[in-house]
């Protein structure tokens, strides 16, 4: 007996060449039972399957709307803190002015800035004339500027 892989066909004891169905495997069954049997096991474990799904989340249903009984229907969401950013700070008079961003960035503590505008931030720029505190800062996205008068203080955020 040869099998031909190529043409399904086989060749057979009795000397002539003939089809898949004259050809047995277990118990005497036809080849074209094989066939059969591998759709009908694919079929059954499709079934099985699903009606494995459908017991499982019909168990847990009764279980899960007593939870929700308990459950807030709104998530609660952790805002993070919003950020104080420096973008720019000059003490400045109309003629002069002095680059203060770095010292004050310095002085930030927990999102927040208290300062006195003095000379004591970078010098006097201008001596004799009344100097301005002018300050760009970012705080929970959005963009600012605030401007004091020498001898006052800054707080921010605002």
């Amino acid at each position: 007996m040869a099998l031909n892989y190529g043409e399904l066909t086989v060749v057979t004891g009795r000397g002539y060449l003939s089809t898949y169905k004259d050809y047995y495997w277990d118990s005497n069954y036809p080849l074209s039972y094989l066939l059969g049997y591998f759709v009908c096991t694919v079929l059954f474990s499709t079934l099985l399957w699903l009606s494995s799904r459908i017991i499982w989340y019909w168990s847990l249903f009764p279980l899960k709307e007593f939870a929700n009984l308990f459950l807030t229907t709104q998530k609660l969401y952790i805002k993070p803190a919003p950020l104080l950013e420096i973008l720019n700070a000059i003490y400045k008079t109309d003629n002069n002015q002095v680059d203060v961003t770095q010292q004050l960035i310095e002085r930030v503590v927990d999102n927040t800035l208290a300062v006195k505008a003095t000379n004591e931030l970078a010098g006097d720029p201008h001596p004799g004339v009344v100097k301005k505190l002018v300050v760009k800062y970012r705080y929970d996205n959005k963009i600012s500027e605030l401007k004091v008068n020498e001898g006052e203080i800054l707080k921010l955020p605002q």
